[in-house]
């Protein structure tokens, strides 16, 4: 966000994108510890 803050769409959509992409590797066997 260059102005400071995300309108609220946009970073509902982020958080949209990033909890599939969690769900995503859940379903494939991925989980948060093989991430980092």
């Amino acid at each position: 966000a260059m102005n400071g803050r995300l309108k609220e769409r946009e970073g509902l959509m982020l958080f949209q994108q990033l909890v599939d992409g969690v769900s995503y590797c859940h379903d494939k066997g991925v989980f948060h510890r093989d991430l980092k």
